[in-house]
């Protein structure tokens, strides 16, 4: 499940050579769509969305309708990662209407619909992505593919909890466990099981979430420096552990974990990353009792979303967050 080598070795096949060869064509756009999935992973968004744009016209060249879709969805979600979410909105809801791809007739455009849905949730548009994820459900089960089968069943059993429907939930969780298992994925399997500790915290189970967390076979998660895969961007196996330690009080060892992750999030310039890290790091100062520097975090925080208007990443913590970004309004009226 680690796949540097062979990624490491297709970033060196000379892509120059001129080809009026359909197949030939089809393989380059395949080619790129790797090259730019190595730099998703490794932050460099820019490079990424440079090799997608290039895969998409071999793709067209080719009417190779699975790389056109692949690269279109990673486009979508390289913009939502660099902040840009109503770009990442504007260019899926865009691609989704693409003639050539007949998205109800193929299983291998699962990967569209489902970063469609991811980006749909980040922007609260709830009603929508549940729509889609009716429309699609079929191929998306189908085609498991399975970094899109987490940020897809993830957003949606998020959507369920946050409309109060805990059964429905878990229920999502539980149908993304079986078809990760059933496709011999255990890191996707690993994934929900994150998501699950993230349920039961915020529903005041935390025995409940320290067993799932201990379970869990981290030896499958890459969430590490320098090598993020996309559906660990902003829930991975780190950011579960922060989650976990700031509830269990161990307000310290998740303040270090948080900033380190920061930092390395800043250097890569994963936008919605450090987002993430800044709440979980605003929450550890509230905790201490270091309000001052809660504020600065959730202000750091805030100013990273705002020009891309997130909202699901702030609602994802609970009642901790609700209550910190209220008292920080009144903070900023009182200045």
């Amino acid at each position: 499940d680690e796949p540097e080598n062979a990624m490491d070795y297709l970033m060196t096949v000379d892509l120059h050579e001129p080809s009026n060869h359909r197949f030939r064509i089809f393989e380059l756009s395949a080619v790129y769509n790797i090259r730019g999935y190595i730099s998703m992973a490794k932050g460099q968004f820019e490079a990424a969305l440079a090799c997608f744009a290039y895969s998409r016209t071999l793709s067209e060249q080719a009417d190779a309708t699975f790389t056109l879709a692949y690269s279109l969805a990673k486009s979508g979600l390289s913009l939502m990662f660099q902040g840009y979410l109503q770009d990442a909105l504007v260019h899926l809801e865009s691609s989704m209407r693409e003639p050539v791809l007949h998205l109800e007739e193929s299983v291998s455009k699962a990967c569209l619909a489902c970063s469609y849905i991811a980006v749909l949730y980040e922007y609260d548009e709830l009603d929508e992505a549940l729509a889609q994820f009716e429309q699609f459900e079929e191929i998306i089960e189908n085609a498991a593919i399975h970094d899109y089968l987490i940020i897809c069943y993830r957003a949606v059993s998020r959507i369920y909890q946050r409309m109060g429907q805990y059964e429905k939930a878990l229920k999502i969780l539980t149908d993304g466990e079986h078809l990760a298992l059933s496709g011999r994925w255990p890191r996707a399997a690993v994934m929900m099981g994150h998501e699950r500790v993230r349920f039961e915290l915020l529903h005041g189970s935390l025995t409940n979430a320290q067993l799932i967390f201990t379970r869990l076979n981290h030896s499958k998660v890459s969430d590490k420096a320098g090598w993020v895969r996309f559906s660990e961007e902003i829930d991975g196996a780190r950011i579960s552990q922060i989650r976990l330690r700031y509830h269990e009080g161990k307000l310290e060892e998740a303040m270090d974990l948080a900033e380190q992750a920061l930092l390395q999030a800043e250097q890569e310039s994963r936008v919605l990353r450090q987002i993430k890290l800044h709440t979980l790091v605003a929450l550890c100062h509230a905790s201490l009792g270091h309000f001052e520097h809660a504020h600065t975090s959730l202000h750091n925080a805030l100013t990273l979303a705002t020009p891309g208007q997130f909202m699901g990443i702030f609602l994802d913590e609970g009642e901790p967050l609700d209550s910190l970004i209220c008292a920080h309004l009144q903070w900023v009226q009182s200045k």
